[in-house]
């Protein structure tokens, strides 16, 4: 009999583990991340901001944040807002997108390894894809495409910096 408590035991602590990896997609993401370089063209700053959402620890936050300069005109300031579930089902996760021109988008993501692919709008509106790629514990790589009639184009590429590990929150 104890044989067979150490067995079930050890298929529930495996199971726990399990569950508790998926919980955790978010992880390597959370914190604060900085970049500099051009969006659409334009030299940019930007920051993106991964933090609990203070929602009893079931939504993680994405903030984002760009500044583009063009020259010989003021600077532009775009922000983004999305929530994802903290926990997957799988590899994939839904999520809500808000940003200052207006939009809401529903988000489709894919999760494999340290990269988060999401899939954004809907034929009726404008469509997206961003792609985040942790390069290392320190660094991330977002590429964003918006689709076009001709089919996918690409309109911003930055290797952001971790900043901080634990971010503020909200």
């Amino acid at each position: 009999m104890r044989f067979f408590c150490l067995i079930a035991a050890i298929l529930c602590s495996a199971s726990n583990a399990a569950a508790t990896a998926d919980a955790a997609w978010h992880t390597p993401f959370m914190g604060v991340w900085v970049s500099a370089g051009d969006t659409f063209g334009q030299p940019a700053t930007s920051q993106i901001e991964w933090t609990d959402a203070g929602l009893d620890g079931k939504f993680v936050r994405l903030d984002y944040r760009v500044e583009t300069r063009p020259e010989n005109s003021k600077p532009f300031i775009f922000k983004g807002t999305a929530y994802y579930p903290s926990s997957s089902e799988g590899k994939t996760v839904k999520a809500i997108w808000a940003d200052s021109n207006g939009n809401l988008h529903p988000v489709a993501a894919t999760i494999s390894d340290e990269t988060l692919v999401a899939l954004w709008g809907t034929e009726a509106t404008e469509q997206g894809r961003t792609r985040y790629e942790l390069l290392s514990p320190t660094q991330m790589e977002i590429t964003d495409w918006v689709k076009r009639p001709e089919g996918w184009k690409q309109f911003n590429r930055n290797i952001f910096v971790r900043q901080m590990d634990k971010p503020s929150g909200h």
